[in-house]
């Protein structure tokens, strides 16, 4: 994307074989947790810019400060 000049590590990569925890999941917006729910489907995601999915092992743990089935 315009002006990205190195490679970054990003949460998910950083997080194989490890723990990721996301916090308040319920303020992301709709179209990010469309993602997040395919990541969770096949444990695989695609970094900004590239052709090709990376696969990771992690395990995820979600917070929210609203109760998520009042909210569904």
């Amino acid at each position: 994307f315009t002006g990205a000049t190195a490679d970054k590590t990003g949460a998910f990569s950083q997080a194989q074989y490890g723990t990721l925890f996301l916090d308040e999941v319920d303020s992301l917006p709709i179209d990010i947790q469309t993602k997040l729910l395919t990541f969770i489907d096949n444990k695989k995601f695609r970094r900004v810019g590239e052709v090709r999915e990376e696969s990771i092992q992690t395990r995820l743990i979600f917070a929210s400060g609203r109760p998520l089935e009042k909210l569904v």
